[in-house]
């Protein structure tokens, strides 16, 4: 359902009232699978005409069951009369990239050539696929509130939070003064994947070196011992999480502690 609002409200071509307004999901992928068929046909890409039309029928079934989904800007301009046939959107040369090695102008991804590289989206890490230069055109700044700016495309697409489409991406030209957008931050640890349980590993180390304990008491439970000590509710709070990541199920007994200063809220946790 989701993705059926999506096609109908952003995909559909055509003047709303008009026969020449598309209303089926087979009128959009005809549009585009077409157009994109007779241009390898015109370029040389097939051996034969039979050849084209077994990619055509392919593409056409990958799109239908969703096993394969092109990105926006093919589904708002391929095929579409009257307008630039750009099947992506773009950013200039500049425009930095979040990566585990840091931040790297997308300019110099393209460059290099650089699929496989590993990049960050708005769900974690995933890998470049294709790379492109696609020349000069007019580019937007958008200036935030606080102080960011993104330099893009008109149809560049941006998440919209607020305003009319609400909680849709939109292209970057449809903004309006005052629209919020969603801005993901990510963390660069260097070359390399750093997962959230080993972040939660080796700050519990840390803590169990400074103000904690590992190893076995003398007397009747000589089982291997791990108390963690914390002085304020905050504290508690962090090594518990740390705690749930990184030995979630383990046996733990939490206790308060005396001390000298009263305000202290002191707690030991300790996991056998």
């Amino acid at each position: 359902m989701n993705a059926t609002n999506i096609l109908a409200q952003k995909y559909f071509r055509g003047t709303v009232g008009t026969p020449e307004r598309e209303w089926s999901l087979r009128q959009v992928i005809d549009r585009v699978v077409d157009t994109v068929t007779a241009w390898g046909l015109k370029d040389g890409y097939f051996v034969d005409a039979s050849e084209a039309a077994v990619f055509n029928d392919e593409l056409k079934h990958l799109i239908v069951e969703q096993k394969a989904a092109f990105n926006s800007p093919v589904w708002f301009n391929i095929g579409v009369k009257g307008v630039p046939q750009q099947a992506s959107a773009c950013q200039p040369y500049d425009a930095l990239v979040s990566t585990p090695e840091g931040l790297i102008p997308i300019g110099r991804l393209v460059e290099d050539g650089a699929v496989g590289s590993k990049v960050f989206d708005a769900r974690g890490v995933t890998q470049i696929v294709a790379v492109k230069a696609n020349g000069r055109k007019h580019v937007l700044r958008l200036t935030t509130k606080s102080g960011h700016q993104l330099d893009v495309t008109a149809d560049h697409l941006v998440w919209r939070a607020s305003g009319r489409d609400t909680g849709r991406f939109v292209p970057a030209g449809e903004l309006e003064v005052g629209d919020q957008l969603t801005w993901h931050r990510t963390d660069a640890w260097g070359d390399g994947e750093i997962s959230q349980r080993s972040i939660a590993e080796a700050a519990l180390a840390g803590w169990l070196q400074s103000d904690g304990f590992c190893g076995r008491y003398e007397g009747t439970n000589r089982s291997l011992t791990i108390e963690a000590m914390t002085v304020t509710p905050a504290e508690l709070d962090w090594v518990t999480n740390a705690l749930d990541v990184v030995l979630p199920g383990v046996h733990r007994h939490e206790r308060k502690v005396t001390t000298q200063d009263t305000t202290l809220d002191c707690r030991r946790t300790r996991l056998y």
